[in-house]
């Protein structure tokens, strides 16, 4: 693939990874840990043969993954045995590994990170809903087009709280 842009690279492997097989949003997170072997022969940068796509094909038995620094395509059984492609978000601990292994840094045997379940506003068919309706709208003169300024309404103060430990922020309004 070498003289290809970033765009050309990932509409290749996408094409090549996902022929004929269904892409569903994963129902549950599971959890890849990283072994030496397969540290050795993976490429950087590389969407599907990486160290953790290499990990996934060990772990899960996936021919087919595809790992970008968010959102991962992974090919796993379903209940009948059969193949299909489930889409999962990467946590951020996982977002930080694959930036800085892409960045040159190495990793070591062990580490891990989770493949989280999309969220209900993150799955594909949300997004497809999402999207129709921000074009029926923009359509329909109700949606104005990226660029154009709404009149914003009178700024208020926000105070954020961070709960300690949990990794929710709660955003109060202050009175």
């Amino acid at each position: 693939m070498s003289g290809k842009n970033f765009a050309d690279k990932l509409k290749d492997s996408i094409k090549d990874t996902f022929s004929n097989l269904s892409v569903i949003d994963a129902k549950n997170d599971i959890r890849l840990v990283i072994k030496q072997d397969d540290i050795g022969k993976a490429e950087r940068k590389s969407f599907d043969n990486c160290i953790f796509a290499k990990a996934c094909g060990r772990q899960f038995g996936s021919t087919k993954v595809l790992l970008m620094r968010t959102v991962a395509y992974i090919a796993l059984p379903d209940e009948s045995g059969e193949m299909q492609i489930e889409r999962f978000t990467i946590d951020r601990h996982g977002q930080d590994l694959i930036a800085r292994y892409d960045e040159g840094e190495a990793i070591e045997p062990d580490a891990s990170f989770v493949f989280k379940a999309p969220a209900p506003s993150q799955t594909l068919k949300y997004r497809r809903e999402y999207n129709i309706k921000r074009r029926k709208a923009r359509l329909n003169g109700e949606l104005k087009r990226e660029g154009e300024h709404q009149k914003m309404s009178t700024p208020r103060e926000i105070h954020a709280d961070v709960r300690n430990g949990t990794g929710l922020v709660h955003i109060k309004a202050k009175q």
